[in-house]
């Protein structure tokens, strides 16, 4: 049954698209990613259909993040056509929402998801597409610790080079792959 209907239901759906998520984020945890893949693609579907229905970018971000979380989960079963393509599908959505309105706090995420389908195309042996996707990664978070420098006073500064960058799933394909 669909709930949207109305701006309240929109919400509702909203919500339930964001606890599908979480849940898929919950099995990844446990050690189940298989079964994680099921709820984030429920989630980009209503995640989809929202923003059709409401043209707004309100759910784009929520959608870009189960796209790359799909893509993450699908590793597990090496469907890696299938983790390219939710990759790429992120990679279409973060861009506009950085830059149209300002979502910089999806750049790191960007950055990563640029990283994570670099792995995934050098487990494929496309060395020539993983370096230009690494290429991307580096240079877009060497950009955001510049700009984080600039505006941060020496103490977060410090703290900031102590924390690692980046954390994606790169390990892990490259061991799926050798």
């Amino acid at each position: 049954r669909r709930l949207v209907g109305q701006r309240a239901d929109a919400s509702l759906e909203a919500n339930l698209a964001t606890s599908l998520h979480n849940l898929g984020n919950a099995l990844v945890v446990q050690g189940r990613p298989g079964a994680a893949i099921e709820h984030y693609e429920k989630a980009v579907e209503i995640q989809t259909r929202l923003g059709e229905q409401q043209r707004e970018s309100d759910w784009a971000g929520d959608l870009a993040l189960s796209h790359s979380h799909s893509g993450n989960a699908l590793l597990s079963q090496q469907k890696f056509e299938a983790m390219i393509s939710h990759y790429e599908k992120a990679i279409e959505i973060l861009p506009g929402l950085i830059a149209k309105e300002r979502r910089s706090e999806l750049a790191n995420e960007l950055a990563l998801i640029h990283g994570n389908r670099g792995a995934v195309r050098r487990a494929q042996g496309k060395l020539d597409a993983s370096v230009a996707d690494f290429g991307v990664a580096i240079k877009m978070l060497a950009a955001l610790i510049e700009q984080q420098g600039r505006s941060a006073s020496p103490l977060e500064q410090t703290n900031r080079s102590a924390r690692p960058i980046v954390r994606s799933h790169v390990d892990i394909v490259i061991a799926y792959s050798e």
